[in-house]
C-alpha cells in the first residue's frame, strides 16, 4: 500500500515538473527583459525624452540648423504653418536654414506632453526675436507636435503652429499699418511665424 502511494506521488511529480519548468523559464525571461530594458514603457521617462527633443528643436532653429530635423522628423512629416500653408520635411528644413531671417533669440516654455501608447502629443510656447529685411520683430505662438515611438526612437510625424497669440512689431509705422489694415484698408501684412516663414496675407 505504501509502495503504491509512493508510485502515485512520483507520477504526479513527473507530470508537474514541466509546468514548474515553464513557469521558471517565463519568470527568468521576464526578469532578463526588465534588466535589459528598465525604462521600457515608463511614461515619465518618455515624457522627459520628448521635452528634451522639444528643447533641442528650438536650439536648432536658433542656429538655423537642419541637422536635428533630418534626424528626428519622419520622412513623411506633414506640417501646417500659422497662416495655413502646408509643408513637408524638406520644405521645413529649407525654411529653418533660410538666410532671409536672422534669429536673435529663440526660446521654448510651457511644454506639455501627453502620451498614448506609442504616440505622444507635445504642446509648447515659442518666443523669438528676429530680423527680417532689416526690421526687428518679436513674436510668440503655440506649437503642436505629434510624435510616434519607433525602433529608432521618437520621430515627429506632424506639426502645427496655430495663429500667433502675441506679436510685437518693431516700428510705429508698422503699427499704423496694422491699425489701417484692421479697419479695412487694402494693405498686405506679414504673418510673423516665429521668424520662420512670414508670407503675405490679405
Amino acid at each position: 500500500m505504501i509502495k503504491s502511494r509512493g508510485m502515485v506521488a512520483l507520477a504526479i511529480g513527473l507530470v508537474l515538473v514541466p509546468s514548474w519548468q515553464a513557469q521558471n523559464t517565463w519568470r527568468d525571461v521576464c526578469i532578463q527583459r526588465c534588466i535589459a530594458q528598465p525604462t521600457l514603457g515608463d511614461p515619465e521617462v518618455q515624457r522627459q525624452e520628448i521635452i528634451s527633443l522639444e528643447k533641442e528643436a528650438v536650439r536648432a532653429m536658433q542656429l538655423s540648423s537642419g541637422t536635428f530635423f533630418h534626424r528626428v522628423y519622419s520622412d513623411d512629416f506633414a506640417g501646417t504653418l500659422s497662416h495655413g500653408q502646408q509643408i513637408n520635411k524638406e520644405q521645413w528644413i529649407a525654411t529653418i536654414e533660410s538666410p532671409l531671417v536672422k534669429r536673435e533669440s529663440f526660446s521654448v516654455s510651457d511644454i506639455k506632453v501627453h502620451i498614448f501608447q506609442d504616440t505622444a502629443v507635445a504642446t509648447c510656447l515659442w518666443s523669438t526675436r528676429f530680423i527680417r529685411n532689416g526690421q526687428h520683430f518679436s513674436s510668440q505662438l503655440r506649437a503642436i507636435h505629434v510624435y510616434v515611438n519607433t525602433p529608432n526612437g521618437w520621430h515627429v510625424v506632424s506639426g502645427q503652429t496655430p495663429r500667433q497669440i502675441v506679436s510685437e512689431w518693431a516700428t510705429i509705422h508698422e503699427l499704423s499699418l496694422i491699425a489701417r489694415w484692421r479697419s479695412g484698408g487694402n494693405y498686405k501684412m506679414h504673418d510673423q511665424t516665429a521668424g520662420i516663414v512670414p508670407p503675405s496675407m490679405t
